[in-house]
């Protein structure tokens, strides 16, 4: 191809292309404001702001990482034990993890 054809081959695939772009857009736009509405912030959300960014650069803040805590942290041992005492001398049956 000529150069001229390959300008006019680009610009054809750009306008296929388009439509479908705008459409991914306005779904992930629809994905954070639910995301947001529901206070959720997950790896989902931290794809679909990554996402706009490419299809919208500058017009959306990076998105930052966030740690979580896992449920191994939480010690919920000495809680049981003492539910399970209290339970066993009233005479109920113990509630086992």
């Amino acid at each position: 191809m000529n150069p001229d054809q390959l300008e006019m081959y680009r610009g054809e695939l750009q306008n296929l292309a388009s439509p479908l772009e705008q459409k991914a857009s306005e779904a992930f736009e629809k994905a954070l404001s639910k995301a947001y509405e529901l206070s959720v912030y997950d790896d989902w959300t931290l794809l679909a702001q990554e996402k706009l960014e490419k299809y919208h650069p500058g017009q959306y803040q990076a998105a930052r990482q966030v740690a979580y805590v896992g449920s191994e942290s939480f010690q919920t041992a000495p809680i049981q034990k003492e539910l399970g005492a209290k339970t066993q001398s009233r005479g109920l049956a113990a509630v086992r993890p």
